[in-house]
């Protein structure tokens, strides 16, 4: 008896080269929209993160001022910021005004005196990203004061 040995043709599950193609293409896109945030964001995050450390470094000068009994100065460039007082003029806080808030107004620089007090005005900042004003209001009278008022251009 001669046994004549057929190939069964073995059944393997599996994905096609195209779907497994498909699925990668789809997982490395969530990866990227999670891994690299908009600019936007990033953005938004830059102008809060600066008027964070504005109120900082302003808080600061205020303390300085006060336990020294000497004046202080915040000077408003384009570009940056500087806080510094008057017996510690080499020693000035820089901070970076981010690219997407533009000095509109105002005087270029505000005072502490040695007793406290600020001179009253207003530097206004214009936000590319919300379209808003952020004036800066500093308040007359001792401590150093001031609020900020965000408005619709």
């Amino acid at each position: 008896m001669v046994r004549v040995m057929i190939k069964k043709k073995a059944h393997t599950a599996g994905f096609s080269l195209v779907e497994v193609i498909v699925v990668l293409a789809l997982v490395v896109a969530l990866c990227g929209l999670q891994l690299f945030p908009a600019a936007f964001s990033r953005q938004k995050l830059a102008e809060v993160l600066f008027w964070r450390n504005f109120r900082q470094n302003w808080t600061s000068l205020v303390i300085e001022t006060r336990v020294r009994h000497d004046a202080g100065l915040v000077q408003f460039l384009g570009d940056s910021l500087y806080f510094c007082s008057a017996s510690n003029a080499q020693k000035k806080q820089a901070l970076a005004v981010p690219k997407t808030l533009h000095l509109t107004g105002g005087k270029l620089d505000e005072n502490l005196y040695q007793n406290g007090g600020t001179q009253p005005q207003r530097i206004t900042f214009y936000s590319d990203l919300d379209h808003q004003n952020y004036a800066v209001i500093f308040q007359l009278g001792y401590g150093g004061q001031y609020r900020i008022e965000k408005t619709a251009r």
